[in-house]
């Protein structure tokens, strides 16, 4: 992998649900190769984007977050930095 690729990744971003009220289907198109994947639940997405960052620190950190959240997953959480 090119020390590009490495420090910086571009992808195209698309959701959508097939129906009212149903599951988010994702997929995310490689700027850099024009690949495209594609998800059943945003819950994949997730899962894909901390393996493309060597995240199993981001992705534990989330799960721990979520499971100590306050607010519901599908409410904004809005955070400043300033904290």
């Amino acid at each position: 992998m090119r020390l590009e690729q490495q420090l910086y990744r571009s992808y195209i971003l698309r959701m959508w649900r097939d129906s009212t009220g149903g599951e988010w289907r994702a997929s995310v198109q490689n700027i850099a190769d024009c690949e495209t994947h594609h998800f059943a639940s945003i819950h994949q997405l997730i899962l894909f984007l901390c393996q493309e960052v060597d995240g199993e620190e981001i992705l534990t950190n989330f799960m721990s977050y979520t499971s100590k959240a306050k607010t519901r997953l599908d409410e904004p959480v809005l955070t400043t930095g300033e904290e």
